[in-house]
């Protein structure tokens, strides 16, 4: 195995036993491969002892280069692949749970009749997103990008959508102003100040929504979304989600005049000076469909207007 990639990996995991699992090799290969780096160079890499290691100042200025030098290298591979093959692979995406499972299914189907020889490995988590560790593709968030490793190009906001099923509606009535929702039960998605209605000043201050508590609070998006058709309650939820549900009729949009506001929706991917086509395909399929998916919204709101 490249020295370099040994080197790299004991240096950020601070472990010769976790480096070995992360290259699936043994600990003793971990540490003889970097005995043997350190007889060439003639310098010491690494500080010792028996809990960790860590570079010295010649190994971090080592392990810098490295990873610059591996960089390029695997740039360099994916450059050749993509000049040597014509659009196919497979395309690697981290994505929070809710949003793949509501509507990368039907993006992800459309693409694949556009580029057959293109395969997905979807990875849904809302665990903290690790696209470097994980040899990830790219990835889709949602808000402000927090890793600077990343580049992020934003596709579209997350519109949020006040609704409630037609059978709750026939029971407890329509509001007609953002104060009418102080009398309404509502449904609270908690953990993600992006979706929690409560975090709305322009929403909660004249419903008083803190003032009161939600009839259903849940960490759960799609919990959130089965509940409000239960006709449980009223909600706020993303327009993706929902956007089948409101042309059924299964779910009403209410107060059509007051817009949501959401977060932006950023596709990310690791800094690169190169971007496999595959990747930019995607990007640019995504960032279409959030284009036309906003155009419904506002489409779907005017003509409403004007029935009324």
């Amino acid at each position: 195995m490249d020295p370099m990639k040994v080197y790299t990996a004991a240096v950020e995991t601070a472990n010769f036993s976790l480096a070995a699992k992360k290259l699936d090799i043994t600990p003793s290969a971990v540490s003889k491969q970097i005995s043997q780096l350190e007889n060439h160079l003639g310098v010491l890499l690494l500080n010792r002892t028996t809990r960790s290691i860590s570079p010295t100042e010649a190994g971090t200025l080592y392990y810098n280069r490295c990873k610059m030098i591996l960089e390029a290298i695997r740039e360099t591979n994916a450059m050749v692949k993509d000049l040597e093959s014509s659009l196919g692979g497979t395309l690697r995406m981290w994505v929070p749970s809710v949003f793949g499972r509501s509507l990368l299914a039907r993006v992800i189907a459309d693409f694949s009749h556009e580029f057959p020889n293109i395969d997905i490995e979807l990875f849904l988590s809302d665990a903290p997103m690790d696209l470097i560790g994980g040899g990830f593709d790219m990835g889709i968030y949602l808000g402000e990008l927090p890793d600077s490793r990343l580049v992020a190009k934003a596709i579209g906001p997350l519109s949020l959508v006040l609704c409630a099923s037609p059978e709750y509606i026939e029971k407890h009535g329509e509001p007609s102003a953002l104060e009418d929702l102080a009398e309404h039960p509502i449904l609270v998605v908690t953990g993600n100040e992006y979706i929690d209605i409560r975090k709305v000043s322009r929403l909660a201050e004249p419903a008083k929504l803190l003032e009161r508590s939600a009839k259903l609070n849940t960490n759960d998006l799609d919990l959130a979304y089965h509940s409000t058709h239960a006709g449980l309650g009223i909600s706020a939820l993303p327009y993706y989600l929902i956007q089948r549900s409101l042309k059924k009729g299964s779910l009403i949009h209410l107060l059509r005049d007051f817009e949501t506001p959401g977060a932006m929706v950023h596709m990310v991917f690791p800094k690169t000076r190169y971007m496999p086509h595959k990747t930019r395909r995607f990007i640019d399929f995504l960032s279409t469909y959030f284009i036309e998916l906003a155009e419904q919204l506002r489409t779907s709101i005017e003509e409403e207007k004007q029935k009324h």
